[in-house]
């Protein structure tokens, strides 16, 4: 994920002071955060199933209706630019807007793949801050060389993101699912997925990204042509959490997805970290430690009044910022 600016805006002359918003707080006290609590209604969460580690959870949140994410330039596989139009038009920009408690605000870039017309899949850092909670305000937009006006461009009115992100930063859960308010037109293709194959070896990968170093336009603004490095990748469920891989990546490549030899998305890059190798970038493995697309386009579509489904559990909701939120619980596979 790219900050923009660097020297963040601040509002009534407040400076940034880094405190972790009130979200982090509530949730990782599941007991405390219910309707009652912000609301004054009487319904309560599931907190038995809340607190039970063997059940995947996450937080859906919908607009009403009226963690080291640092990149790594390797310099092993070089980046080039992206003109594979079935991955341009399947990979697009996230734009998000944060505002800290010291209310100053920031405009954050980041990348995600289209999964279906309304739902895109994007690093959940991308869009719930560690400093500033969730975002007030979410966009998507495409590749500027195929749409150049935004006439494609799609307000995001809802997602969700895994409640070990939202609670504790997890690293092996920085995942989201975002809805768009308007579907997706033809122009745009849904690029296909899978579970990310475990002890499968060396995989020959591409990872992608609408990277913060493009060129710029004169108000200081991202091109946004999306780029790629091709690179080789390793996903060992047994030793690593995270699938690595040696692809070139600078800030605004969160959350670009990790396509296989065949074409398929298998993970979601995150970002970089040391390990005793050296430096080494890494990507959230897709349907892996409750990462599940299905499920969380599922958990949207019961929050947005479709029929429930008996295998997944739904909290009473609650407000994170300027969204209704739920929480919701499933068993893992």
């Amino acid at each position: 994920m790219a900050r923009l600016p660097i020297d963040p805006i601040c509002v009534n002359g407040q400076s940034n002071t880094g405190v972790t918003g009130d979200e982090r707080l509530y949730l990782s006290q599941p007991s405390i955060y219910s309707a009652a609590q912000v609301q004054g209604s009487e319904a309560r969460i599931l907190d038995d199933a809340l607190l039970n580690d063997s059940a995947a959870k996450a937080v859906v949140f919908r607009l009403p209706d009226e963690v080291n994410c640092d990149e790594a330039l390797l310099g092993l596989n070089p980046r080039e630019v992206t003109l594979d139009v079935n991955v341009t038009d399947g990979v697009v920009q996230v734009v998000s807007e944060f505002v800290s408690r010291a209310n100053c605000r920031y405009i954050c870039y980041g990348t995600a793949t289209v999964v279906d017309d309304r739902h895109v899949m994007t690093s959940a850092h991308n869009v719930w801050d560690w400093k500033c909670g969730l975002a007030i305000s979410i966009r998507i937009h495409r590749d500027n060389r195929v749409d150049p006006y935004g006439l494609d461009d799609r307000c995001v009115k809802g997602g969700a993101v895994h409640y070990k992100w939202a609670t504790e930063y997890s690293g092996q859960h920085d995942f989201a699912i975002l809805q768009v308010a308007k579907p997706f037109d033809d122009k745009i293709r849904p690029m296909k997925y899978r579970r990310a194959p475990p002890d499968e070896g060396i995989l020959d990968v591409q990872v992608h990204g609408f990277v913060y170093d493009t060129p710029r336009l004169g108000n200081g603004a991202c091109f946004g042509h999306l780029w790629h490095s091709s690179s080789k990748a390793q996903h060992i469920p047994s030793a690593q959490t995270l699938l690595h891989h040696s692809g070139d990546t600078k800030k605004g490549a969160s959350g670009g997805p990790v396509i296989d030899s065949s074409g398929i998305v298998v993970a979601i890059h995150k970002g970089s970290s040391n390990n005793r190798l050296g430096m080494i970038n890494k990507a959230v493995a897709i349907d892996h430690h409750g990462n599940d697309v299905e499920k969380f386009i599922q958990m949207l579509a019961i929050k947005d009044g479709a029929p429930g489904n008996p295998e997944i559990m739904q909290s009473s909701e609650f407000k994170v910022k300027c969204y209704d939120a739920a929480f919701f619980v499933w068993e893992q596979a």
